[in-house]
């Protein structure tokens, strides 16, 4: 798996557009969702005829990797 090393506040908006975080991960596209228990594993749980299927995603480390390029913001 290879991650861009800077990431944008598009890409927040891009990865909610995506998949949604509650007690698991969500794809929006698809509906199935997946344990957040091991984020080193990819997404493994789309439905057959979701048009992410086989897209080789980890969303965890995405998010995770926006959360920490994105700027700090101090009051």
């Amino acid at each position: 798996m290879t991650t861009p090393n800077h990431y944008s506040p598009g890409h927040l908006t891009a990865w909610g557009e995506h998949w949604q975080l509650v007690d698991r991960v969500k794809c929006r596209h698809c509906g199935n969702s997946q344990s957040i228990t091991d984020p080193t594993q990819p997404f493994k749980s789309h439905k057959p005829d979701c048009q992410h299927l086989g897209a080789g995603d980890y969303p965890l480390l995405e998010l995770a990797g926006i959360l920490r390029s994105l700027p700090v913001v101090t009051a």
